[in-house]
């Protein structure tokens, strides 16, 4: 299968994890399928995400492949749901999927060293303007006061995408906005918390999704108290 995008659709890692989710399941499902992932003007800081096990990267003038089956994104489109519907899958049968590989977690332990301390990554700020908190400092405080090691950052902690994706994914618990960090918390499996200012957690989402809290901020994430997004990480 290839999925082709027209250039600019993807806008983010929260995209292009979507993108990878949709290609594992299809595969899952369709074992003996073809797959693969056509991208225009990939910029080279998220391309690297289809260093994958599941995905290959290949250029869009690579995209002439008759006896494979195409799945076009038209345009960017927040309801994700048509993507699945398009291929004839169930959207609420759907996981993330993203895997760090093993060195890829030996590095990111390096960076943020694992002891017996609880390990919580706040996100600072999404990709948008609109997704960000300005009262993140108080949950931070919160957790350091309780002896938990906290990572406060807004994503990038490496050069390396994939590294800061894999330290996310190392953490026990992820509080942050609607966004690729978020969906690689998830699809490994920690608890999360997510803000959700711009779309609505059901036309991200679809089905409730294990370990996920969602919260709706209509907007205005800073509308949340601090103390409710503590409360939430401790359930």
């Amino acid at each position: 299968m290839t999925i082709w995008s027209p250039p600019n659709t993807f806008q983010g890692i929260g995209d292009f994890i979507h993108a990878v989710s949709l290609v594992t399941q299809f595969w899952d499902e369709n074992p003996r399928s073809r797959r693969r992932i056509i991208y225009d003007n990939a910029n080279g800081n998220v391309s690297v995400l289809f260093n994958h096990p599941f995905v290959e990267y290949v250029e869009s003038k690579d995209r002439s492949c008759p006896d494979e089956k195409f799945f076009t994104v038209k345009k960017m489109t927040l309801d994700r749901r048509a993507w699945w519907g398009d291929l004839g899958l169930d959207i609420k049968q759907r996981q993330y999927r993203y895997y760090p590989t093993p060195s890829e977690y030996m590095t990111a332990l390096k960076i943020w060293p694992c002891d017996e301390r609880r390990r919580i990554f706040i996100q600072g700020r999404g990709g948008w303007p609109g997704k960000t908190y300005d009262k993140f400092q108080d949950v931070v405080s919160h957790f350091e006061k309780n002896g938990d090691s906290v990572l406060f950052n807004d994503f990038c902690v490496h050069d390396d995408v994939r590294i800061s994706l894999a330290v996310i994914c190392s953490c026990d618990i992820f509080i942050g906005f609607d966004s690729g960090p978020a969906y690689a918390a998830m699809a490994a499996r920690r608890a999360t918390v997510t803000l959700f200012p711009v779309s609505h957690p059901e036309q991200i989402l679809g089905a409730p999704y294990p370990r996920n809290i969602s919260l709706w901020c209509q907007g205005n994430p800073n509308q949340i108290p601090p103390e409710d997004i503590v409360q939430y990480a401790e359930q």
